[in-house]
């Protein structure tokens, strides 16, 4: 009950962390179905490219055991020891390049759905593979019962397929007594690539199912509360109401400065009351006017103010003004299209100096 509640919560889709930490566990979706599939596969290629070469020296490998069967004293110290030897060294020698195959195979059966994955975490021992009570809770697990179940209807699939293959050919093995060596071994070995090549297929079907479920159960298992994904949110990017904090610290210095740099302004240009932008220009240094302070409403009224406590110049131009704060930022110089009516503005502005001197 626990367990399908915990489930039941689980309604967020896995993040990229919560992957990556899976695949650094060594949590992947590997089926076991497709690393089988593609050995057997190998071997049935193999079988069916040089079969007939393998039969014909596995025979010859057996056949000094073969035709001198009734002179091996097994009664001498050594005599028979040193047949079998011979012969499993001669077996080996041809098997040895295909068990070779078959390795390579299956580590490419692994990596190829998983890629190269390293988890020191796997080979480390936990309590919980050892504890009895989680042994019975995974015994008795409703996965457990699926594993089962996917095993017994592999098992049946297989073995029917293996008798559909197998069946038709059985009369040919009545005979193999009275053949020799090698003609056995191709006989034997043309039944049992037919046997594998319809093993085979019926595996590929289940592979592709079974690496299809392995891929969605994974998925699932991986899949987050929204508690977790808010967690995970808060420890990679920080807690939401520090960071609205730590923005609203940052804009408060940024307008402080700004209201700092309104004395040394040459002109205010307002709406008059919604926009307000403070321009500095210097004729000797500058080659186009720039914004130390722009704001609105509220803002736009304390900058206001303060070019009135400390003697800038304000005039009003709503057109401009609302221009001017769309289209400049602070520290920024004014845009080109503007030039004219700003140059108007600071012109008036410098015109006035010049009346007061």
């Amino acid at each position: 009950m626990a367990d399908q509640q915990d489930r039941d919560q689980r309604t967020e889709k896995p993040t990229q962390r919560r992957l990556d930490d899976a695949r650094r566990e060594g949590n992947v979706p590997l089926s076991r179905d497709v690393t089988a599939t593609l050995v057997l596969g190998t071997l049935t290629v193999l079988l069916a490219a040089a079969g007939g070469k393998l039969a014909t020296d596995m025979a010859t490998s057996l056949r000094p055991l073969f035709e001198s069967a009734d002179a091996i004293r097994i009664d001498r110290s050594g005599e028979l020891a040193q047949v079998l030897a011979s012969v499993v060294g001669r077996i080996s020698w041809v098997a040895a390049p295909i068990f070779g195959v078959l390795v390579l195979a299956a580590i490419l059966g692994a990596v190829g759905q998983v890629g190269l994955v390293f988890s020191p975490d796997r080979l480390r021992p936990k309590l919980e593979r050892v504890s009895p009570a989680a042994g019975l809770r995974r015994m008795f697990s409703v996965n457990t019962a699926i594993e089962i179940a996917k095993g017994t209807i592999k098992i049946a699939v297989i073995a029917t397929a293996g008798a559909i293959a197998a069946l038709p050919s059985l009369h040919r093995l009545d005979l193999l007594p009275l053949t020799q060596p090698a003609q056995t071994a191709q006989t034997v070995g043309a039944v049992l690539l037919k046997v594998l090549t319809y093993v085979a297929g019926a595996m590929i079907a289940m592979a592709a199912l079974d690496a299809g479920w392995q891929r969605f159960h994974w998925w699932r298992r991986l899949h987050m509360t929204r508690t977790e994904v808010r967690d995970e949110h808060r420890q990679q990017e920080g807690s939401p109401e520090i960071k609205a904090r730590i923005k609203m610290l940052r804009r408060q210095r940024a307008r402080r400065r700004m209201m700092a740099a309104v004395p040394t302004a040459t002109v205010v240009i307002t709406n008059p009351t919604h926009f307000a932008i403070a321009l500095v220009y210097d004729r000797a240094t500058m080659r186009a006017p720039k914004c130390v302070a722009k704001g609105q409403d509220r803002v736009a009224q304390r900058i206001r103010e303060v070019a009135a406590e400390h003697g800038v110049p304000v005039v009003e131009n709503k057109p401009l003004a609302r221009a001017l704060f769309k289209s400049v930022e602070i520290e920024q110089d004014v845009p080109p299209e503007h030039y004219r009516a700003v140059a108007e503005v600071i012109s008036y502005v410098f015109s006035l100096r010049r009346a007061r001197v």
